[in-house]
């Protein structure tokens, strides 16, 4: 597996995980920016 392929099935668990909410809810815990995933995103 390369690496950007790891990087696409990460972003896809992520998106998954905002569409069930509890991203958001991490995002609100965390005082995130409106649960968009740009944070997690420029960790890469």
């Amino acid at each position: 597996m390369t690496e950007d392929e790891r990087a696409i099935e990460e972003f896809l668990r992520t998106f998954e995980r905002r569409l069930t909410g509890s991203a958001a809810e991490r995002a609100r815990a965390k005082g995130g920016a409106g649960g968009t995933p740009v944070g997690r995103r420029g960790r890469g």
